[in-house]
């Protein structure tokens, strides 16, 4: 997908002026789905938390996964460590999403013995 030369930047950290953004939400959180931002809404890991009320308490969100397809159909990875983000308020790890991201947010390995 390519990205038109139009960005703007706010306050929150995020890109606007892109048009709407849809975020695919997957794996270990109270909603799977479909996550929409408005045009003039910040698009960042810290704002789809909010958005959708924080992570459950068994989901790992010390490894929270972004997949990215370029326009060639090439995928990356970006790990981005919620807890720190949300905990520390750590702004390296908020990452500006981008339309059609995913993110996967595995559970967490509970050990009771």
């Amino acid at each position: 997908m390519c990205l038109p030369n139009r960005r703007r930047r706010r306050r929150g950290g995020g890109v606007t002026g892109l048009g709407e953004k849809k975020i695919m939400l997957l794996g270990e959180v109270s909603r799977q789905g479909v996550v929409s931002f408005a045009d003039n809404e910040p698009c960042t890991l810290l704002y789809l938390l909010f958005k959708i009320g924080g992570l459950p308490r068994f989901a790992k969100a010390d490894a929270i996964r972004i997949v990215r397809r370029d326009k060639d159909g090439r995928e990356t990875e970006i790990l981005a460590n919620a807890e720190r983000l949300m905990r520390d308020g750590d702004p390296t790890q908020d990452v500006v999403l981008q339309h059609n991201d995913r993110i996967i947010v595995s559970a967490r390995r509970i050990n009771f013995f």
